[in-house]
């Protein structure tokens, strides 16, 4: 029997669904962690809030990690919040992905000004030290 490589969730905007700059990211992910099966919300096509909040609890307890990356504007949603505060809340490992760095610690967030502040515009990310495979607390060596 073949061992089950860590699953590892790329938490991104749904702003940035179907999107060239999305796949271009994910592709560095999945780059950056061969070892690792990555999971793609996209790819999960839940139909509404409360598919996703009913169905997430289940793809959480399955992950080794989860990795962030914003959008273009270096900015993610209420629903990715909530997916990395589930994460920390759960001991899962949670990094991010900085474009043109890679893998990075994720250090915190920051929110965007109440006067511009939105569900899908509420957070910058704030970046650390750069990971690799083998530093990744996900295990995907």
């Amino acid at each position: 029997m073949t061992a089950r490589r860590p699953r590892v969730y790329v938490c991104h905007p749904m702003t940035c669904y179907a999107s060239d700059y999305a796949e271009h990211q994910i592709a560095g992910i999945t780059s950056a962690l061969p070892g690792c099966e990555i999971v793609d919300p996209e790819g999960c096509h839940w139909t509404s809030n409360e598919a996703w909040l009913r169905e997430w609890p289940g793809i959480l307890a399955s992950l080794a990690g989860l990795v962030i990356f914003a959008d273009h504007a270096g900015t993610v949603g209420v629903g990715c919040l909530h997916e990395i505060t589930d994460a920390v809340m759960l001991g899962v490992p949670v990094a991010a992905w900085e474009p043109g760095a890679g893998l990075v610690d994720l250090v915190g967030v920051e929110l965007v000004e109440p006067d511009s502040r939105s569900a899908a515009r509420a957070a910058f990310l704030d970046y650390g030290s750069l990971l690799t495979a083998r530093t990744f607390p996900g295990g995907c060596r």
